[in-house]
């Protein structure tokens, strides 16, 4: 069993706050992410391991066995491995993975040797022995890992935008990357230094498609075009809600549930409220059409979400399909319904919902159907 040394040479730097958490916390909740349970504290500074201990037992998130010590303490000899970090490194999930970070039980750095056997009280000489800071210098992972060092309160702002960046670029749509999430940042900034949740963010997107079902009810070029941005607005919170709930380490399967059931009941609502403002008296088509909608999304549903809607697109995981399903699955479609709303023929889109989404499903649910006559995951 793999276990993780945390080093605190420096109780100041381990205590800066980065996006809502202190280092030392941050770091320890994204080794526990990655599966280690098991914890052990380096410090010389009593006071601090003291502080360490109340805030680990009132916080949830904490799920793992650990222990503090101090110099000349016995350090437990219960695992076969460790991957050793400063208290104010920054690392992601994929580093962690990363086989050459873990050490032999044997393998402690000196100093740390030095300072468990009360030879040293001084933790000057911890600093930099991390396994991580060891990776950085000699340059043996890969270039997409997210590595940081925080070696002053300036480094914070670097680590922050590079780490933004890096989460734009996993965007798979053109507008979450360079759209919602430009929208989204000022509002993250915010919600991860307020105890709202991400439950919490995704629920907001409820009062939105109230404004916009009234909009475009109400008919009109300039309601269905304010009907429009609203729904932009909700696509801008759906990009915030799962990043503060990464950042914040409150992932959960409700959570994730929620966040696929607001994602329907707006993308479900916005062609009722398209057709509820048809300008004059809707015939049965427009009734029609709503119908065609609703069944080629049940198809859409349970090709690219079922059997497990927390891996959505698993069934078509490489294969050429792959990424247009992902891409076709967001909402970006809410910006053909602004740009029909300018032009005045906000209507259309039910035509090219219905057609489109009847498709597409025949389209998914064949590829799954062949897949499944080959023996192959579907």
């Amino acid at each position: 069993m793999s276990a993780a040394l945390i080093l605190v040479p420096d109780i100041l730097m381990a205590r800066l706050d980065f996006l809502g958490l202190p280092l030392w916390k941050r770091g320890w909740l994204t080794c526990q992410q990655a599966g280690i349970k098991q914890f052990i504290v380096v410090s010389g500074e009593r006071e601090f391991l003291q502080d360490l201990r109340f805030e680990v037992e009132k916080d949830k998130r904490f799920d793992c066995s650990w222990t503090v010590v101090g110099s000349g303490d016995a350090l437990p000899a219960v695992f076969e491995s460790f991957i050793c970090l400063d208290a104010d490194e920054m690392f992601d999930l994929e580093l962690l993975k990363d086989p050459t970070t873990l050490c032999p039980a044997d393998e402690f750095p000196p100093a740390l040797v030095a300072f468990l056997k009360g030879e040293a009280n001084d933790t000057k000489d911890l600093r930099r022995k991390g396994i991580l800071t060891a990776t950085l210098q000699e340059a043996v992972t890969a270039p997409d890992y997210f590595l940081g060092r925080v070696e002053t309160r300036s480094d914070l702002a670097k680590i922050r935008t590079r780490l933004f960046a890096r989460m734009r670029s996993r965007q798979i749509s053109v507008f979450d990357r360079w759209v919602h999430s430009a929208l989204a940042l000022p509002l993250l900034y915010f919600f991860l230094k307020t105890p709202i949740t991400p439950n919490q963010i995704t629920l907001l997107s409820v009062p939105f498609a109230g404004a916009a079902l009234y909009l475009f009810a109400r008919g009109g070029q300039v309601c269905m075009v304010l009907g429009a941005l609203s729904l932009v607005a909700t696509a801008v919170l759906d990009c915030c809600d799962g990043a503060v709930a990464r950042l914040k380490f409150q992932t959960s399967r409700i959570g994730d549930r929620l966040d696929l059931a607001m994602d329907n009941v707006v993308n479900l609502s916005a062609f009722v409220e398209i057709a509820l403002g048809y300008p004059g008296p809707a015939g049965w088509w427009v009734f029609g059409l709503l119908a065609m909608i609703l069944v080629g999304g049940m198809g859409v549903f349970g090709a690219v979400y079922l059997p497990n809607p927390s891996l959505k697109g698993s069934a078509f995981r490489g294969t050429v399909l792959e990424r247009m399903v992902l891409l076709l699955i967001n909402r970006d479609f809410i910006y053909i319904i602004l740009l029909l709303a300018l032009l005045g023929r906000v209507h259309w889109f039910l035509w090219i919902a219905a057609v489109g989404a009847n498709l597409f499903a025949l389209v998914l649910l064949g590829v799954r159907f062949v897949r499944w006559r080959k023996g192959l995951p579907a």
